[in-house]
């Protein structure tokens, strides 16, 4: 039988690398993989690696299927010219295409094995990076129920306004800014007088509503950077930032005047009247419990003598 030229090359390309399997153990070919073939090269090309495991598994083993049913059906043949002719080393074709479909076997058991192992590797960064997520998503849930968490316990929970504690850090960081640049800043107390006969006399969802309703008309008149608390019962505190002695008289008189406006809940129309003491740093305290104490002392001043608002210095001189 007469062989092409170009199958003469691919004969000689087949004994060339049966030769190399031949020498060694046949896991010579994953363990040297700086003597890849060609053709080795050209089918490695068409397997993506973007591609599923399970694609690039079929992309090499469908190809390698049909090289090893054609030697196969090549080996069987019953052509006599063809049992009888030899290669250049003295064994006919058909043995040679026996042994290299041994190789061929053997390369497919060692990929098959190989593509195993990664098939196991990317399953289990798949579990792992599920795993990341779930962590992930968890610790987001954790930081949100924290960060609620303080939010709830520096705010009031019936009028959500900051509270005791919320007003105290924050004055404690204003009287150092304060301090620092050489401001002034003053302290409003407030008590609604009156407050507990309501109370008593509608019930506590009546006295609740007009808390809040006097937290909200509170709240409208101060700017962001000041900051008002619901410091008590039917106290309040209010800090404000950079005020001279005008500005916290004219926000004291606000304050009296809104606060007075009489409420209509459920038909029933309540009035109080407030009572306001006001402390101004650095002259009546540099710390946070002394320009409280100055401002609740002045309030009481004010509720006694029925003054609305007074300055501590003030009352403490008793004047209005």
């Amino acid at each position: 039988m007469n062989i092409p030229v170009q199958a003469n090359k691919a004969w000689v390309a087949v004994e060339q690398y049966i030769d190399s399997i031949i020498k060694g153990p046949r896991t010579s070919v994953v363990q040297q993989p700086a003597k890849v073939s060609p053709s080795e090269v050209t089918i490695s090309k068409t397997i993506p690696a973007h591609l599923p495991l399970s694609s690039r598994h079929m992309a090499w083993r469908t190809p390698l299927q049909v090289v090893m049913n054609t030697l196969h059906e090549l080996a069987v043949a019953n052509c006599t010219s063809f049992q009888s002719h030899e290669t250049g080393n003295g064994r006919t074709i058909q043995s040679r295409l026996k042994e290299c479909l041994v190789a061929l076997e053997g390369m497919q058991e060692t990929l098959q094995v190989e593509f195993n192992r990664l098939e196991h590797v990317e399953r289990k960064a798949c579990a792992d990076r599920a795993d990341l997520a779930q962590t992930r998503s968890e610790l987001i849930g954790t930081r949100i129920a924290a960060r609620l968490a303080h939010h709830k316990s520096m705010h009031d929970e019936l009028t959500a306004l900051p509270n005791r504690a919320c007003f105290l850090q924050r004055l404690d960081q204003a009287l150092a800014n304060a301090e620092r640049q050489h401001l002034t800043l003053g302290v409003l107390f407030i008590d609604l007088d009156g407050f507990k006969s309501v109370n008593d006399a509608n019930g506590h969802l009546i006295g609740d509503a007009f808390l809040q309703i006097m937290a909200a008309r509170l709240a409208r008149m101060v700017r962001a950077d000041d900051t008002i608390c619901r410091f008590g019962g039917d106290e309040f505190a209010t800090l404000i930032n950079g005020a001279d002695r005008n500005r916290l008289a004219d926000l004291a008189g606000k304050f009296y005047t809104a606060i007075s406006e009489p409420v209509k809940i459920d038909s029933v129309l309540l009035a109080v009247r407030p009572s306001i003491g006001i402390s101004v740093s650095p002259g009546d305290g540099a710390t946070a419990e002394e320009l409280l104490k100055c401002a609740d002392d002045a309030m009481y001043h004010a509720k006694t003598n029925r003054l609305g608002f007074v300055f501590h210095d003030s009352a403490s001189a008793g004047k209005t």
